[in-house]
């Protein structure tokens, strides 16, 4: 039995539509300001009074999200300033949030289904062009998927080799190295890391890796990159012997750039 759409889930899946698709542009990173939530006829039926409501929350939780992926770190701004990188801000494509709830019209959606379509801006607006996107999320994807958000990525339970810390399109997070070899990327189906980056597409799936040498206690970073990876402002090397991946001792404490988008904190605990 199919469970049923929640509004909490709706106004998730509007926030990770608008975090993972952005239009780059030369000063600024544009976000979609037009959003069509379709639900199944039965759960539309179930929430419709309710729509309003969630309507003015999930533009609330938009103002909020967009305002922290904007939030500049004092960490991160010495880094951008190291390396002469300014920070591109994100924008809205409007000046306001248009979010309509509709049931399906063509009856392909199961209950419990969300599917999110995404415009720049609302049709009738001309300032601005572009294809929707679409994302149809299924009801338990989307509960699961609003859980891990929802939890920061934290081992508590073990010792930790080393502490990780940055701060990509969720805010502020922080990951405890307790295996001696850590992938570090986005992520993705057929790409398993360990810590996984809401981040924009500059950053690879599997990004970079940290290996801990127990014999020696020194830790090593590897690019696995396509844009590149710095340590302290310095760019890792790309391949070593055999074309395979160069590994670099990383210092006791280091900020470990990805593209020159998210900047890693290190800290060895070893």
């Amino acid at each position: 039995m199919n469970e049923n759409a929640r509004g909490r889930e709706i106004i998730a899946q509007i926030l990770e539509n608008m975090r993972r698709q952005t239009e780059e542009l030369r000063y600024s990173k544009i976000v979609a300001s037009s959003y069509n939530v379709h639900l199944h006829p039965d759960d539309y039926a179930r929430l419709e009074g309710l729509v309003p409501e969630i309507v003015a929350q999930a533009r609330r939780a938009l103002d909020e999200s967009l305002e922290r992926m904007n939030r500049n770190l004092p960490l991160e701004q010495r880094v951008r300033d190291l390396v002469q990188q300014p920070r591109r801000p994100y924008e809205r494509a409007a000046s306001e949030w248009t979010i309509r709830i509709l049931p399906d019209p063509n009856e392909e959606l199961d209950p419990g289904d969300i599917l999110v379509d995404a415009t720049l801006v609302p049709p009738d607006i001309e300032s601005y062009d572009g294809h929707p996107t679409q994302r149809i999320v299924p009801a338990r994807a989307a509960a699961a998927a609003e859980t891990e958000r929802s939890v920061a990525v934290d081992t508590a339970a073990s010792p930790a080799l080393a502490v990780l810390r940055w701060y990509d399109q969720r805010g502020e997070q922080t990951f405890r190295m307790t295996r001696p070899s850590v992938k570090i990327g986005r992520g993705g189906a057929a790409y398993w890391v360990d810590v996984r980056l809401d981040t924009v597409a500059d950053v690879s799936r599997e990004h970079v890796r940290i290996r801990f040498d127990e014999s020696s206690g020194t830790f090593f970073a590897q690019d696995l990159s396509s844009f590149g990876t710095t340590v302290d402002g310095v760019a890792l090397p790309r391949t070593g012997e055999g074309d395979e991946p160069a590994e670099s001792a990383l210092p006791a404490r280091a900020v470990i750039g990805l593209a020159g988008v998210v900047f890693l904190e290190f800290e060895a605990r070893s």
